[in-house]
């Protein structure tokens, strides 16, 4: 449904894929962390990345501790 968290996954997520792809073919070493909602599993992105070239590590909590030692954030509203 338009503004479920579902409905922003199915919009945006295969978007952030394939520009993560792109930095994995630029930056071989790359890595890739997605903070998870508490109402979200994994498995609930796997119709929207299973085309990925990559491995996403997930992590639930302390979220704000992740941006800060990241290189880099691709984030979206919502």
């Amino acid at each position: 449904a338009p503004g479920s968290r579902l409905g922003e996954i199915r919009a945006i997520f295969p978007i952030l894929i394939e520009a993560a792809q792109l930095l994995k073919q630029k930056l071989p070493t790359v890595q890739f962390v997605l903070p998870l909602a508490p109402t979200l599993e994994p498995k609930d992105l796997i119709p929207y990345s299973s085309q990925k070239n990559f491995e996403i590590h997930f992590i639930y909590d302390n979220h704000v501790n992740l941006y800060h030692h990241s290189d880099v954030t691709l984030a979206t509203s919502g």
